[in-house]
């Protein structure tokens, strides 16, 4: 029994660090390749985009004066 629960640790532990080194090296590919596509706002009128910033500060500032 405990030589079999010695195996699944160990392959859990060889998996756990097949699966970091495997994030390590493909993680940041990814990220790249998502950061070279137009992301939401590049797809929006830019008109709107501004209003929705403009708004969110708004929002902000209001939430400021009312927490003081």
């Amino acid at each position: 029994m405990a030589n079999k629960d010695s195996r699944f640790f160990i392959g859990f532990i060889i998996g756990a660090l097949a699966g970091a080194i495997y994030g390590l090296l493909k993680g940041p590919r990814i990220a790249l390749r998502q950061n070279r596509k137009a992301g939401v706002i590049g797809i929006l009128p830019v008109d709107s985009v501004r209003e929705s910033i403009q708004t969110g500060k708004e929002l902000a500032q209001e939430r400021l004066k009312s927490s003081r």
